[in-house]
């Protein structure tokens, strides 16, 4: 994946010298000329971290040297320079981050422990197995289809609560299994932990479900957005459901058995499937589509209040 590495470098280099700013991925992905959809979910697979995580350990490398070095500035001025609420909560990302407390680190500071972070791109990096899946690796062909959505856009722990409210809304409205397809948009990649997780459940419907809900009162006044439009112009979905279609296009697919307990292996499929990109055309401006088919099996739980289902999905890159 080194093409993607080099084009990460710009990126990489804004991030350096504006630690001070907010995060805008827009800008991030403009730099790297890289669809913003597909940012977050690259950056990770080519560095085992989230680019939220990345900054703040960066940050914090950057903080540790004025705790070390600027002696008059406080513990307090330190925390709300780098952007933290309370002396608390710089604490803890701290100690995290660097291995010591902020008043040993100002005491004695490790600076072993303090280098070995100062690569932590490379670190992280070289950290994981390779994988290559390319050998199971297909094109194919998606067919246009009119969705139904709900965003779930915070905790990546509360996804299932989002989950539920779709399959309780699909019930209610008779867009079920097997006619009915289901597909996540992905803007992040599945199965790690963030507070600003970002996903679209969709359930896909039929042209006479789709103009039946257009005379339901909750959908008069909610526009339809095709899939391509909301990445473009990053719509701000406010309504619990909204409508959506996903446009006829080409995708680079393979099948995974999605199981919990095991992210790495997903992880490493959706990595391979953007180093195959390159060989078939570019990426889409539409996000990564995971489609789930059915339910495998079940399997024995290691404890009485551990059940870890498989299910067999369907992983979609879109190419043009």
């Amino acid at each position: 994946m080194a093409s993607l590495e080099t084009q990460f470098e710009p990126a990489l280099a804004y991030i350096d010298d504006n630690l001070d700013k907010p995060v805008d991925i827009r800008l991030l992905s403009r730099l790297a000329n890289i669809p913003k959809c597909h940012f977050n979910i690259l950056f990770y697979a080519l560095f085992h971290t989230q680019v939220e995580d990345y900054i703040a350990l960066l940050r914090l490398l950057d903080v540790a040297q004025k705790l070390a070095f600027e002696p008059s500035l406080t513990n307090a001025q330190i925390a709300s320079e780098a952007g933290y609420q309370d002396e608390k909560c710089f604490e803890q990302a701290f100690v995290k981050a660097i291995g010591q407390s902020v008043s040993d680190f100002r005491a004695k500071p490790d600076w072993a422990s303090f280098f070995a972070r100062q690569q932590p791109l490379e670190t992280l990096k070289n950290g994981h197995q390779a994988y290559d899946y390319s050998a199971e690796i297909n094109v194919v062909e998606i067919e246009a289809l009119a969705v139904v959505a709900i965003r779930h856009q915070g905790p990546s722990e509360f996804v299932a609560q989002t989950v539920n409210a779709m399959v309780a809304w699909r019930k209610q409205h008779q867009v079920l299994l097997p006619l009915s397809r289901t597909f996540n948009f992905c803007y992040q990649m599945p199965l790690v932990h963030s507070d600003a997780y970002q996903v679209d459940i969709a359930a896909s419907v039929t042209a006479e479900q789709s103009e039946c809900l257009r005379r339901e009162p909750q959908f008069s006044s909610m526009a339809d957005y095709d899939l391509a439009s909301l990445v473009e112009h990053n719509i701000d979905i406010t309504a619990p459901f909204f409508k959506s279609s996903i446009p006829a296009t080409r995708a680079l697919a393979i099948d995974h058995v999605w199981d919990d307990s095991q992210p790495q292996l997903l992880h490493a499929k959706i990595a391979c499937l953007y180093k195959e990109v390159s060989k078939h055309g570019q990426l889409a401006n539409l996000p990564l589509l995971i489609e789930r088919q059915r339910i495998e099996k079940q399997l024995a739980p290691a404890e009485p209040s551990q059940s870890v289902a498989q299910q067999l999905v369907r992983i979609m890159l879109p190419i043009v």
